[in-house]
């Protein structure tokens, strides 16, 4: 799970990065239904003004010193530890579900960066809820966080402040 997470902060980092900048992403050609370029400069690349890269990234450090705590962190800690595991763990899983959507039905365009981060989070949340680690009442708890989580972040991308977008011509 460690690793998955890596990979996914690692990405989330260099589409972070991206947004400061003004270019093409690297390896996002303008042709085809891979258009990194035209998904990032949507409206549903920011939410309330920022890139959802930051919100993601956030998750992504919360599943890391969920993992950390629970590998080496004390006994009395690892059950909260798994629970923040859990939950962060859903909750990406849910935006990732979410932002697929919008790539395929909303703007008929994929970015393969923001893909491998929702790769990572839907193979976290199918081990992080098939782990055994929490009763199921525990984990029906929890997981409904995560749910809560992606649901705010639908209804404020959604009815929300559209944030401005531009098209970068080459």
């Amino acid at each position: 799970m460690t690793l998955l997470v890596l990979i996914g902060l690692g990405v989330t980092g260099y589409l972070i990065w991206s947004a400061t900048q003004v270019g093409p992403i690297a390896g996002c050609s303008a042709e085809g239904v891979f258009n990194c370029d035209h998904v990032l400069q949507s409206r549903w690349s920011k939410v309330m003004g920022v890139p959802v890269s930051v919100p993601g990234a956030a998750i992504y450090f919360c599943l890391l010193g969920g993992l950390m705590t629970y590998a080496w962190g004390p006994e009395s800690w690892r059950k909260a530890a798994w629970l923040v595991v859990t939950a962060s763990a859903v909750a990406a899983a849910g935006a990732a579900t979410w932002f697929i959507s919008l790539q395929v039905f909303q703007l008929g365009h994929l970015c393969q960066y923001c893909m491998v981060v929702h790769c990572m989070s839907l193979l976290l949340a199918g081990i992080a809820l098939t782990a055994h680690v929490l009763s199921w009442g525990q984990l029906l708890k929890v997981a409904s966080v995560g749910v809560v989580a992606t649901l705010s972040l639908v209804v404020v991308q959604r009815f929300g402040p559209v944030p401005k977008s531009y098209e970068v011509e080459f």
